[in-house]
């Protein structure tokens, strides 16, 4: 049970971190802390990417307990799900494809919601001003870019509301899913770093994000059928 468990969630956590536009910002901010020393840069990146794992976890609590506290029906998730995805879905195929060269990858795309939040926020501009405003401005994305995103991430926290998850089980899970989510980030920063040799991991990212973002929303509509019917009990 546990490693079915432990297997669905991996699979919701990674095609939930699978955002072009985030680890577009993330390269950004790397880049622009190198303007201080290369020491500094991986500093940054370490703490952004810890205080990510923060507000997301934080974010996953908030809304669990949210869901909690209102005590919505497990239909009406459902039905919340199918219009998440239907939405996620349409906007998906309806997106043109990117003429992204090697030149330009870490360039945001304007065309998301998250990406013109990360365009009116700017933070890239923050990264030299001390990792304090780095870590800060790692909580500020979780609340505000990834949780425009997060579809899979609330699919989730519904998911062990249908199950009757407790408090505890869900905390340890939750962390575990996060780690899960900022895995691929901190691949990039060390892909960044140099410590890895991984080529063109971004530019990889954006050629399947399409697929992977089609197949997250398909799953979330069909994990709200699920719920509105009634077939999981």
């Amino acid at each position: 049970m546990l490693l079915s468990y432990l297997s669905y969630i991996t699979a919701m956590a990674l095609g939930d971190s699978f955002d072009p536009c985030f680890f577009a910002l993330v390269a950004g901010i790397f880049i622009s802390a190198t303007a201080v020393n290369y020491r500094y840069a991986i500093r940054a990146g370490a703490i952004f990417t810890v205080f990510v794992y923060i507000g997301y976890f934080i974010m996953g609590l908030i809304a669990k307990t949210l869901i909690q506290l209102a005590s919505i029906p497990i239909e009406y998730l459902g039905v919340f799900l199918i219009l998440y995805g239907g939405i996620t879905l349409t906007a998906s195929l309806l997106k043109k494809e990117s003429s992204t060269t090697q030149r330009d990858q870490f360039v945001c795309r304007e065309d998301d919601i998250p990406c013109r939040i990360a365009s009116k926020l700017d933070l890239e501009q923050y990264a030299t001003k001390g990792l304090i405003v780095v870590g800060f401005m790692g909580l500020l994305s979780s609340f505000t870019i990834l949780g425009c995103s997060a579809g899979l991430f609330f699919q989730y926290i519904i998911w062990t509301e249908t199950i009757h998850l407790d408090l505890s089980a869900f905390i340890l899970l939750t962390l575990y899913y996060v780690a899960v989510f900022v895995s691929p980030i901190v691949i990039l920063l060390l892909s960044l770093a140099g410590l890895l040799r991984l080529k063109n991991i971004h530019s990889t990212i954006i050629k399947h994000g399409k697929v992977v973002k089609v197949l997250g929303s398909l799953v979330m509509i069909t994990v709200g059928l699920i719920l509105v019917t009634g077939i999981y009990h």
